[in-house]
């Protein structure tokens, strides 16, 4: 069987000299070009020589040249090495490693590395590192690479958050004048840690993973839930400022995740701090005119006690339920506290009836879904759409723009404070893991979650830009 079968001839790729390009040019000239192509493609693969043959000597080899050449010079050396190792040793390279050798020698002495004999002895040259230079140097990156192990070790969380967060620590220590925001070259970003978890051999792991549920017939339930609230506003002229989406969002106290680095093929992964007592749960609400409703806020417990010692705007809904998720309870107690007090006062603002019409779009969470709670809300003249189930992603503003910010944002937060606490540890050379027990992180948590506030109220874009994602806002300005 011919090989050739296997093989595209460069011929059969060239222009037909009686095809289409004839028309602007005469057949002639076409395969006089065609045959020149030819010509020179074969010229040019001819002409390429292979590399020659290549022994890479080690640094142990590479140091017992050197250290000949320095004994007895270098075209000795060369003449002596070359019959050993049956290569060709060049002048180039072994200047090279002389004064690799040299150097090495000169280090060892300035440090008294002596041996027992005394004598100054370089086994090996060192070899030039390959790849790009370390962002921190070798000397910082290796302190972070410890302290990284050292905190997974105890069991501590390992994630981009808390590894940028123990780096700026450590290089803040060293000379803060280095990081970016004071104005000097080193950027910590999660490329770079992600890098970092790459040298020391982290990889992601998790417990379990559950799979997404996709809807069916999406675009026909997209439909129908526009139609539904441009229905509703048009026909009850409800005001951009009296249309509202509510969302629930779990936050983590101690903002990191199920998720942490370990040493690649590690069987058992064990972490601290990461049961469901540090979570919390945010209600967020936004207008389609960006204003950003106060907040509720749900810890875990059983009684008053388990709220923490900060004192939080009068207008917010800071409550608690046994295992801190929303019910029919809280929903009737957040509308009460929050969403009618804001409708009634627009309503004023806007020089609007008492009864005029309000509209809230939220998901099929079964705690807001009962016949009280749509009572209470029919009852004070809201309108309710809800969004189509598993469609939450594409379809409920809050999750489109602001939930995942608003996390990224408590992150931050985090990563400066967790920074600050690394430093300081570094300083009194204390070597426990950073303290973020509850009654350390409750008041934190409650402070940032008060600046959260503020930055979403400054940031009106964020629920616009999340209305708009939904096509809300297109699907109410369009005729």
């Amino acid at each position: 069987m011919s090989l050739y079968r296997y093989f595209k001839p460069l011929s059969g790729r060239l222009p037909d000299p009686d095809g289409p390009l004839s028309k602007s040019l005469p057949s002639s000239t076409i395969q006089d070009a065609n045959d020149a192509f030819l010509e020179t493609s074969i010229q040019s693969i001819e002409s390429k020589s292979k590399r020659g043959s290549y022994v890479k000597l080690t640094g142990v080899q590479q140091a017992q040249i050197a250290k000949y050449a320095v004994a007895h010079g270098n075209k000795v050396a060369i003449r002596h090495y070359s019959k050993e190792f049956c290569t060709e040793i060049r002048d180039s390279s072994l200047s090279t490693w002389k004064s690799k050798y040299v150097r090495e020698l000169n280090r060892k002495r300035a440090a008294k590395d002596f041996e027992p004999n005394g004598e100054v002895v370089v086994q090996t040259l060192p070899s030039k590192k390959r790849g790009r230079p370390l962002l921190l140097g070798s000397e910082l990156d290796d302190q972070v690479k410890c302290y990284i192990k050292a905190v997974r070790g105890k069991g501590g969380p390992i994630n981009t958050t808390v590894v940028i967060a123990c780096a700026e620590a450590i290089v803040r220590r060293t000379d803060k004048n280095l990081l970016k925001e004071n104005g000097g070259p080193i950027e910590l970003t999660k490329t770079w840690a992600k890098s970092l978890f790459s040298r020391i051999g982290f990889v992601k792991r998790k417990a379990s993973t559950s799979a997404k549920v996709e809807p069916t017939r999406f675009q026909e339930l997209k439909d129908l839930y526009l139609l539904d609230i441009k229905a509703a506003v048009e026909i009850a002229d409800i005001p951009m400022e009296l249309v509202m989406n509510w969302d629930h969002t779990g936050i983590n106290i101690v903002p990191s995740s199920q998720w942490t680095m370990e040493e690649k093929g590690a069987k058992r992964v064990e972490c601290v701090a990461l049961d469901d007592k540090r979570q919390i749960t945010v209600v967020i609400c936004a207008t389609l005119s960006g204003n950003f409703l106060p907040l509720q806020v749900i810890y875990q417990g059983k009684t008053p006690a388990c709220l923490p010692r900060y004192t939080f705007p009068a207008d917010w809904n800071v409550t608690f339920t046994q295992n801190h998720w929303s019910n029919e309870e809280k929903t009737l107690e957040y509308i009460h506290k929050v969403v009618l007090p804001y409708v009634q006062r627009k309503r004023r603002e806007l020089k609007l009836q008492t009864d005029h019409r309000a509209l809230v779009i939220y998901d099929e969470f079964k705690g807001q879904l009962t016949d009280t709670v749509h009572s209470l809300l029919d009852t004070n003249h809201i309108y309710v759409v809800k969004v189509p189930p598993n469609c939450t992603d594409r379809l409920q503003p809050m999750d489109l723009a602001v939930n995942k910010s608003a996390k990224e944002f408590l992150r931050k937060k985090f990563q400066v404070w967790y920074s600050a606490q690394v430093e300081k540890k570094i300083a009194e050379k204390d070597t426990k893991v950073v303290d973020t027990k509850m009654s350390t992180m409750k008041p934190l948590g409650a402070s940032w979650l008060v600046s959260l506030h503020n930055y979403l109220k400054q940031n009106q874009t964020m629920a616009e830009n999340g209305f708009k994602a939904a096509g809300i806002t297109d699907t109410l300005t369009t005729s």
